[in-house]
């Protein structure tokens, strides 16, 4: 069990990552759509899943890295609580 413990604070890192840099994209691609959506996306917290859905076109990039990684930290969360629950 220690070791899928160690596996899953090992992808946390690549998952972070890859959140953070959907995240840019996301940023990026409101300030291209209009100087509005830019500043929510940066400032306001689920103005970019808002965005993602509203303009899906726009946002194709950043959506499935920003979903994927959010989805993989899900896992790697659950996983980490059930291995902590199993070793306590």
């Amino acid at each position: 069990m220690e070791a899928l413990l160690g596996i899953t604070a090992f992808l946390l890192l690549p998952f972070s990552i890859g959140a953070c840099v959907g995240s840019i994209m996301l940023i990026v691609h409101g300030f291209k759509k209009d100087t509005t959506w830019g500043i929510l996306n940066l400032l306001v917290p689920f103005a970019a899943i808002v965005f993602m859905f509203k303009y899906p076109e726009e946002a194709q990039p950043g959506r499935k890295i920003t979903l994927i990684s959010l989805v993989g930290l899900l896992v790697c969360f659950l996983v980490g609580l059930l291995g902590v629950a199993s070793v306590g």
